[in-house]
């Protein structure tokens, strides 16, 4: 027989279907030794044959109240809190985020069984559910994601960071090489030479650092007709990819690096090697759709006429950000700037076919509440 789900609710009344399923089984049980007695098998074979003590079908025989008796339930009587003390929590929630977890909330309302904080919980998220867009890029090559990482470990060398580019539609890691710094002297040609060896994609996300303000990396863009699309300030998720992307190529690195039986040291042959291994064995898609590099070497140049497209299209944006967005903040500070560029650039891409957003409701992952009534 299947054993049933967990019931983890607040109340008796949550008991009620594995409290039933016991009853059910001993009174089986019951029923199976008296026949095994009338067959002639002492109590000690027919617990054998159940899988069960003597000693536990003893107690089972002797406990045995009959099939009209209802099951009883355990633990102590529920209390649930007063109103006030509810909307309370909800308010506890409010202020502090969804992210809140169950042990803070215990703390600060001590007096609340632990059931009954989670349900409140439960309730609270299940009224305010949480929003994600989900990116679909749609052309290899058009979106590049570039960031600055920090070494868990020493670099060989004068370096003292670590450099990622990421083609976003592909999943391919274009560079994760050390450089000398998070300033952008040490990735300045070693871009120019990614925009001459695979050509300029349209845009490239970044982050507010030192690459958004560097004038050299600017006239770069200007040259070869490169957006910049910057992440909003102390929101790293906004670029989540290249973020996620560090994370794995760290672990990679980190694998290559024992191999080589350095692994403290990292060199740029074991950054070069986990690059590598990344593009050509991650599967984006599924088992049997391409890899990353198998993606990347299959895309298609960008004509001038799409680069011009781009632009065009984005100076028509700017125009209705600009509109739309000026009206309620003050377009001479440079975020609200920053944030005209920003949907500007999103409209563009959306507008042009090279991104697709789809808005998904995050579902609660607690079970779902009882709620027994308050006399």
């Amino acid at each position: 027989m299947k054993d049933p789900p967990r019931l983890r609710g607040y109340g008796p009344q949550w008991q009620g279907g594995r409290r039933e399923l016991e009853k059910d089984i001993r009174e089986d049980a019951v029923k199976y030794q008296e026949k095994a007695r009338e067959a002639g098998l002492d109590r000690r074979e027919t617990a054998g044959t159940l899988l069960l003590s003597p000693g536990t079908l003893k107690s089972w025989v002797k406990a045995n109240p009959g099939a009209d008796h209802e099951w009883i339930a355990r633990g102590r009587k529920t209390h649930p809190s007063a109103l006030e003390k509810r909307e309370e929590v909800f308010q506890a929630l409010k202020d502090q985020g969804r992210e809140t977890g169950v042990v803070r909330l215990q703390g600060q309302f001590a007096i609340m069984p632990r059931r009954e904080v989670v349900d409140l919980k439960r309730l609270w998220l299940e009224a305010n559910p949480e929003i994600i867009h989900i990116l679909k890029w749609t052309m290899v090559g058009s979106v590049w994601g570039v960031d600055h990482a920090n070494p868990p470990y020493g670099l060989q060398g004068p370096c003292e960071a670590l450099w990622a580019v990421r083609d976003l539609a592909s999943h391919n890691e274009l560079v994760w090489t050390p450089v000398l710094d998070k300033t952008a002297r040490g990735v300045r040609y070693r871009l120019e030479h990614r925009f001459e060896k695979y050509g300029a994609p349209l845009a490239v996300k970044m982050d507010n650092g030192a690459l958004a303000e560097d004038e050299w990396l600017t006239r770069l863009f200007e040259r070869y007709g490169v957006v910049r699309l910057l992440s909003p300030a102390y929101t790293p998720e906004y670029n989540g990819a290249i973020e996620a992307s560090i994370r794995w190529m760290k672990v990679r690195t980190g694998h290559q690096a024992e191999l080589r039986g350095s692994p403290e040291v990292w060199s740029r042959e074991d950054c070069e090697a986990a690059r590598r291994l990344s593009n050509e064995t991650s599967r984006p898609w599924g088992a049997s759709r391409p890899t990353a590099q198998e993606a990347w070497d299959s895309r298609t140049s960008i004509s001038p006429e799409l680069r011009e497209l781009f632009l065009s299209t984005l100076s028509e944006q700017r125009l209705i950000a600009y509109a739309e967005i000026a009206a309620i903040e003050n377009p001479l500070d440079r975020r609200v700037q920053a944030k005209i560029e920003r949907q500007a650039v999103t409209c563009t891409l959306v507008v042009c076919g090279l991104l697709i957003i789809r808005r998904r409701l995050i579902p609660t992952q607690l079970n779902p509440p009882f709620w027994p009534e308050i006399p």
